[in-house]
């Protein structure tokens, strides 16, 4: 629920203040503090809040913005948003450069929040992409709307305009002003170029329709007037103005044919009363505006893709008269003529790679898509037929080559920025695709011929990568409940174990996995950070690696296999000739009153002053040692320390009988080799049995407050790893229950809580939390049940 801005909740205020202050907390400026983010009025889970970067301007995580409907390229060199038919693209030498719209002010740049932090930007960017937001000052909302009906495809690629045709307009020639030949000028095509248009991709331009792109050319040179015959005694009326029909060019303005007057032939018939001299100038001029004419035409030919030939206007009778023979207009010197240069020898054209008799090459499109931080791309090559094709996959890229196949020769830019490049040759063709730091795979479609490549790129480090639901190891399945997710595991096929990292030690979850060879991993139970060390019950291989706070839900695993959940109170039992004692805790801290136990790491000491030592055989059934003040025990064996004065039933000579083991004080449970303990319990048989009063919890602080949630469950029979993307255990507990589950423990959780599966988009794995969590000491892990190198990895982790 939004709640009111803060002065709408203060007293005295007068409800015109308050429509004021949220107003202005509802104004899309830059804001004074950072705020939590919600969608379309859903918090985010886990929490994203926007940060204050650079000039005190909030920003969001790049890593973030895929789920507010953005797709991205998250490099610091060259980060790329795009959001319907908007895209910026910004690089450290020029900046943002936009495509699609145009950018009306300066934006600023992509800045890492803290020392090596997430790259951030700008909220302004994100406005100007026009990505929604509103909200107040307690919380930014984003509208995400629904892409395939709301958000054009993106247009990743900075497009080019066409550049209009030039053509030269016709110019009528005047009958009695005669002029040289003028030089046939072949009318360009009305037809549109050929451009090809793959969706995603830039226009071409053929070359050849920018011909008409040069220089303007001179107009041709024209001849002075012939004097008539002398028994023609011609006459030369001035031309009156002709009103004629306008010839709208591209603009729509008259053409400058249409505006001046049209000189053409007329007899006159009947004396004239011009003098010599203003003939003699009349016909000067004449010739003069025809020069100037054709020039003018020549210099701003028409945008229009069609020649313009106007309709000659015919002027009134006896507009001109015959000249006589004693006036003879002055010659005008045509402009000078460009010396004519020879043409280059034209280069002969390279010789095409022979036709092959195998299929063709018809064609290539591609796709993108970005799932959290990975960036997805499908290459389709088509073909006309069945073939057969090599692949090498090398740094950067991939190389194909398809023998007896025939394709033209191309290099393209995709979508991705990737680059794909054709190479044809007289034994096939070669397909190079350099994908950057994107891995590749190769697969073939048929009905109709395809090849099919598909690549993944990390886009950031900063989270972790998703699960690839379609690379699953089998025997793995995946489901999905809105923000819950459960990973299950055939029981034929694995097993649970409990994977414990030496003494101190925090470790990622994926490496617990891959240490024993297992498939996936849940991170255990609550440990100490500073230390590392397990704050209650954990085992693994029948032995007792920390000691149990004995209230705490717990869940186990027998070596066959079996799944327990319940409250055990897990201790060492000693027996032998003195009869049976109970160990009071497992640590290696000296504790005088105290009789301990300890599972040595070849590195931590135990015992002290005044405390006598014990190590147990492999098989704890016997002294192999005996040490006063201190001893450091050999990895993977069991160590007893305590004073003899206490405890002198005890024996205390190396060879003494004693039998060491872990005793449950529950009979269904005396089977179980690993378990830990974390809690609550959410069910139990299929009923919630949430009850933190019986594990003392505390309900208003630390495991109960709302976070990402993990759990060990039971689904359909199957061992199950529940994640929760955001609440209580309560919330936890009834949307487990609503599905189906069982049985469930929940397990340490927050900024603790990892879910990993081998595998992935990228070979490395992929997780269901989307932030990356902190190293933990033990982990839950799926193991092959055939894999027994593993088993006794587990036992025994170093």
């Amino acid at each position: 629920m939004n709640r009111l801005p803060t002065a709408a909740r203060r007293p005295g205020l007068s409800l015109l203040s308050v429509r004021l202050a949220a107003l202005v907390f509802m104004a899309p400026l830059t804001l004074a503090a950072a705020r939590p983010v919600v969608i379309s009025g859903v918090p985010t889970s886990p929490v994203i809040e926007t940060k204050l970067l650079a000039g005190s301007k909030e920003g969001l995580p790049i890593w973030f913005l895929p789920q507010l409907g953005l797709q991205t390229r998250n490099k610091p060199q060259d980060v790329w948003l795009s959001y319907g038919p908007r895209s910026l693209r910004y690089t450290p030498q020029g900046g943002w450069a936009a495509s699609g719209f145009a950018l009306t002010a300066p934006l600023p740049a992509p800045e890492r929040y803290g020392s090596g932090g997430s790259l951030h930007v700008g909220l302004d960017v994100l406005r100007a992409l026009g990505v929604p937001l509103a909200g107040n000052a307690e919380q930014l909302d984003v509208r995400v709307v629904q892409a395939a009906r709301e958000v054009p495809l993106p247009v990743p690629q900075f497009g080019f305009n066409l550049a209009p045709t030039l053509v030269t307009p016709k110019v009528v020639q005047a009958a009695k002003v005669p002029l040289s030949p003028k030089p046939s000028v072949p009318k360009p095509s009305t037809s549109k170029p050929d451009v090809a248009k793959p969706s995603g991709a830039k226009i071409s331009i053929n070359p050849t329709a920018l011909k008409a792109v040069s220089a303007p050319t001179s107009p041709p040179p024209v001849s002075p007037p012939k004097a008539a015959p002398e028994k023609v005694k011609p006459v030369v009326k001035l031309p009156s103005p002709v009103k004629a029909s306008p010839a709208v060019g591209h603009s729509g303005s008259a053409s400058p044919l249409a505006t001046s007057s049209a000189i053409t032939s007329s007899t006159a018939v009947g004396p004239t009363s011009a003098s010599p001299a203003a003939v003699k100038a009349a016909v000067n001029k004449a010739v003069t505006e025809v020069l100037e004419l054709r020039a003018e035409v020549a210099q701003k030919p028409s945008l229009r893709s069609a020649s313009i030939e106007p309709t000659p206007i015919a002027p009134p009778a006896g507009l001109l008269a015959p000249v006589p023979t004693s006036i003879t207009p002055t010659p005008v010197a045509p402009p000078p003529v460009a010396p004519t240069m020879s043409a280059p020898t034209p280069l002969p054209a390279p010789t095409p790679p022979p036709l092959l008799s195998g299929p063709k090459i018809v064609g290539t499109r591609s796709s993108l898509s970005t799932v959290r931080n990975i960036q997805l791309q499908r290459l389709v090559i088509d073909l006309s037929g069945p073939a057969t094709y090599s692949a090498k996959n090398e740094r950067g890229g991939v190389t194909l080559f398809l023998p007896q196949v025939s394709a033209d020769s191309n290099v393209q830019t995709l979508d991705s920025g990737d680059t794909l490049t054709l190479a044809p040759d007289s034994n096939g063709v070669t397909v190079r695709l350099d994908a950057g730091g994107g891995q590749s795979q190769v697969s073939t479609l048929n009905d109709p011929d395809r090849i099919v490549i598909d690549t993944a790129t990390s886009l950031s480090a900063d989270v972790p990568p998703p699960i690839n639901p379609d690379a699953l190891p089998i025997g793995v399945s995946l489901k999905a409940f809105g923000g819950l997710s459960l990973l299950s595991f055939d029981p034929a096929q694995f097993t649970p174990r409990v994977v414990a990292a030496p003494v101190g030690v925090a470790l990622n979850v994926s490496e617990l996995v891959r240490r024993v060879g297992g498939v996936a991993g849940v991170n255990g139970g609550y440990f100490d950070p500073p230390s590392s060390l397990p704050v209650d019950f954990v085992a693994a291989g029948g032995k007792l690696l920390a000691a149990s706070l004995e209230r705490r839900g717990t869940v186990g695993f027998s070596e066959g296999g079996t799944t327990l959940f319940g409250f055990p109170r897990p201790r060492y039992m000693l027996t032998g000739a003195f009869g049976s004692l109970m160990v009071n805790t497992v640590t290696a801290r000296p504790a005088p009153k105290l009789l301990t136990a300890f599972v040595g790491d070849g590195k931590t000491a135990v015992g002290g002053a005044g405390l006598l030592t014990l190590t147990l055989n492999a098989a704890a059934s016997g002294v192999s040692k005996a040490e006063l003040g201190g001893a450091v025990p050999a990895a993977g064996r069991i160590s007893l320390s305590f004073d003899p004065a206490r405890f002198p039933q005890l024996p205390t000579a190396e060879g003494s009988s004693i039998q060491a083991t872990l005793n449950y004080q529950s009979q269904e449970w005396q089977g179980v080799r690993d378990g830990l303990s974390a809690g609550p319990m959410l069910l139990q048989g299929g009923e919630i049995v949430l009850n933190p009063e019986r594990e003392a919890f505390n309900v208003l602080t630390g495991v109960w407050r709302p976070t990402r949630q993990v759990a060990f469950a039971i689904y359909k029979g199957q061992p199950t790893l529940a994640f929760l993307e955001f609440g209580t255990p309560e919330t936890f507990a009834r949307a487990l229950h609503n599905v189906g589950v069982t049985d469930a423990l929940r397990l340490d959780s927050g900024s603790s809580a990892t879910v990993f599966v081998s595998g992935g988009y990228l070979g490395t794995g992929g997780y269901l939390n989307t932030v990356w969590s902190r190293p933990v000491p033990n982990a839950i892990v799926l193991v092959p049940t055939n894999n027994t190198a593993s088993l006794k990895a587990s036992k025994n982790l170093k």
